[in-house]
């Protein structure tokens, strides 16, 4: 929705690039005498200067915008759906469902812009670097050519690529840390999935995926101190365990996520513990 300012005459205004018809003999209401005014309908998503004729009898009606949030949420969701559903590694159109999920849970209880929160959720592994060769900037890039489709503002654009570029884990070594609080909301929604139940299903499937062993003993993880080394890792995956996720729960960033991380770790251990005992037979 945008607030404009509006005389009773219907008419087609240009606002920020795109046209909205304004329906003649809208529901008004006064605002009063104030020439000059913007409107705006989230910050930093629709920003400009009504035409001045329309500022003749200064009134504020709401109009649908040409695409409302919702529609290129649900638009956007369902290219993604269409790329990556048939994905096998853990890195598929579920994982993305359950990712934005979370993020909107999170985003809720933080108080965050929630548009970048879902379209960051919802585009994050829509060209993960770990099938292009390394290559970090593949994702930020089909991002954002996904989002100029829907004529998404510039800096919107530019904040959801930076989450992007910033999401991933790349070796117990090396730090990503995210500026923003939707970036840091999308990351602790995605590091949850690599923890828990979900985490453990998704660890196996990208292990048998890229054909690695599930465990060889005497083969000692290894902290990877740049994203170089973690990408040349193809140490079984139980490894993955100790080089990865067991360390995801201390570099969670919100205070919501913090909460439900420490169960899921534990599960970890617990599994973990169990897998051993089996391995060498004692249960």
């Amino acid at each position: 929705m945008v607030e404009l300012v509006y005389t009773q005459v219907s008419g087609t205004w240009p606002l920020c690039g795109m046209w909205v018809r304004v329906p003649p003999r809208a529901p008004l209401k006064k605002i009063g005498t104030r020439t000059g005014a913007t409107f705006r309908e989230h910050p930093g998503l629709v920003r400009g200067r009504v035409p001045p004729r329309a500022l003749r009898d200064r009134f504020l009606i709401t109009i649908l915008f040409m695409q409302t949030h919702d529609t290129i949420i649900k638009n956007i969701a369902e290219e993604v759906r269409k790329k990556l559903e048939d994905e096998g590694s853990g890195h598929d159109w579920w994982h993305i469902v359950r990712v934005w999920n979370m993020a909107k849970h999170i985003g809720a209880q933080e108080h965050a812009d929630m548009f970048v929160v879902e379209l960051a959720a919802l585009l994050h592994d829509i060209a993960d670097w770990k099938f292009h060769n390394g290559d970090g900037t593949v994702g930020p890039k089909v991002a954002r050519q996904i989002l100029e489709q829907f004529s998404i503002p510039q800096e919107i654009t530019n904040h959801i690529c930076e989450i992007i570029a910033n999401m991933s884990f790349k070796g117990a070594g090396v730090q990503t840390p995210m500026p923003t609080l939707e970036g840091k909301i999308v990351q602790d929604a995605d590091r949850l999935d690599a923890l828990g139940a979900i985490g453990i299903a998704r660890t196996f499937a990208y292990g048998g995926h890229k054909g690695r062993s599930i465990y060889t003993p005497g083969q000692k993880p290894i902290m990877h101190q740049s994203k170089e080394a973690y990408m040349q890792n193809d140490s079984a995956t139980i490894n993955h365990f100790y080089e990865k996720l067991l360390l995801l729960k201390e570099r969670i960033n919100t205070k919501t996520a913090r909460a439900l991380a420490g169960g899921r770790h534990q599960f970890m251990e617990e599994y973990l513990r169990r897998f051993f005992r089996e391995w060498d037979g004692r249960i």
